[in-house]
């Protein structure tokens, strides 16, 4: 169940990402109605190549947008 308990942290695939359907079916409303909390961790994102399309449209969306790490080894 999703709700205001969840974390969903590193790699958000969701529906407008390229590498999911890439076109907009309410996944970011679904997670902002819910209260869901999405944590950025971008050190060992960017180790991965990994990013965020757009913070911006999770911020328009409402959904709150957290900093993390995970890791305390420097690159």
């Amino acid at each position: 169940m999703v709700s205001a308990r969840l974390l969903v942290p590193h790699r958000v695939l969701v529906d407008r990402h390229a590498d999911m359907y890439g076109e907009d079916r309410d996944d970011l409303a679904t997670l902002a109605r819910a209260g869901v909390s999405v944590v950025r961790c971008p050190l060992i994102s960017r180790r991965y190549g990994d990013v965020l399309r757009s913070y911006g449209a999770y911020r328009r969306a409402g959904v709150d947008l957290c900093l993390g790490t995970d890791s305390s080894r420097p690159t």
